[in-house]
């Protein structure tokens, strides 16, 4: 099914923001030319995509300001089938008619630890800075802020990991798997990672807003594939535990590229304590997601559907 709609405009939006028209006609040039735009609900991350922006303008709009319009493409349950991974997981797999990948955010790695953030999500700059001043000095902040539509947006932190992290996990690993010993300064150098992301959840948990809702965790591994972790939780003192699992993934990560050649692999954290895959990208522009991912997903899609009515 195949829909228009307007994406952007540079009308001044609800956070006194506003998108020049060079801005929009870069997304749209991006987008007709080698990438399609995922389609989520309420900027949901956990969610696997249910449609695809294929083509997009720009036009003119009467008051003389200027709007992205988009020609999306929706799944059709009858174009996706059933399959089992060889772990015996049953997972869902989505296609379409267009197979341009799917645009995604793909960093540099970068040479500190790395956070991303919605300023939307801090009360004052006050709070910002405190925030900024009280995290570890081996945390650099991306000049490039989060921007959501969403009146007050739940609380999201992406934490895009170092070259050195990244190697730390992979150390951890071979520890955890094949028994290979580590020096004394690598396990330390292991133990100061975890507590350096447990201290910036807690930091970030102290001063976000809104209070009381859960807070969406990102961590991101800038490789081919890009590899994302995402907890979502009220209660950050969890992050230690989780982050210590997530090299235990890294191989399934590598398995699950060989098969569907994907941009994006994630693993999501459940609550009884463990990750499990959620759903991948494949540079074929499809979807494949856990049966658990797709049922949010038809959930979500339902709810906002009964909502807008």
């Amino acid at each position: 099914m195949r829909k228009a709609q307007m994406m952007a405009s540079t009308h001044l939006d609800r956070h006194n923001q506003r998108m020049t028209k060079e801005s929009l006609e870069g997304a749209a040039n991006q987008m007709n030319e080698s990438s399609a735009l995922g389609m989520t609900i309420e900027h949901d991350l956990t969610l696997p995509f249910f449609g695809k922006i294929t083509k997009a303008y720009i036009e003119q709009l009467p008051d003389g300001e200027y709007g992205l319009f988009g020609e999306s493409i929706l799944f059709d349950r009858e174009n996706s089938q059933e399959i089992t991974l060889p772990t015996g997981q049953k997972v869902i797999i989505d296609t379409w008619p267009n197979e341009k990948p799917f645009l995604i955010k793909k960093d540099q790695i970068p040479s500190s630890i790395q956070v991303s953030f919605d300023l939307n999500n801090f009360n004052s700059n006050e709070d910002l800075k405190i925030f900024q001043d009280e995290v570890p000095e081996e945390v650099s902040f991306d000049s490039k802020i989060i921007v959501r539509k969403s009146f007050i947006p739940d609380p999201q932190l992406i934490i895009n990991l170092s070259e050195s992290a990244i190697q730390l996990l992979i150390a951890q690993k071979l520890l955890t798997t094949v028994g290979k010993k580590i020096t004394d300064d690598i396990n330390n150098d292991i133990a100061n990672l975890y507590s350096t992301l447990r201290t910036v959840a807690i930091k970030y948990a102290k001063l976000c807003i809104p209070k009381n809702r859960p807070i969406t965790y990102i961590f991101v591994i800038s490789k081919t594939p890009v590899i994302e972790f995402v907890i979502q939780t009220e209660n950050p003192a969890i992050i230690a535990e989780a982050t210590k699992k997530m090299s235990d993934h890294l191989d399934e990560a590598e398995q699950l590229h060989k098969l569907f050649n994907s941009q994006k692999t994630q693993f999501l954290f459940m609550e009884h304590g463990t990750w499990e895959f959620n759903y991948l990208l494949t540079n074929s522009g499809k979807v494949v997601g856990s049966q658990d991912a797709i049922s949010r997903r038809e959930k979500a899609i339902e709810v906002y559907l009964e909502q807008n009515e």
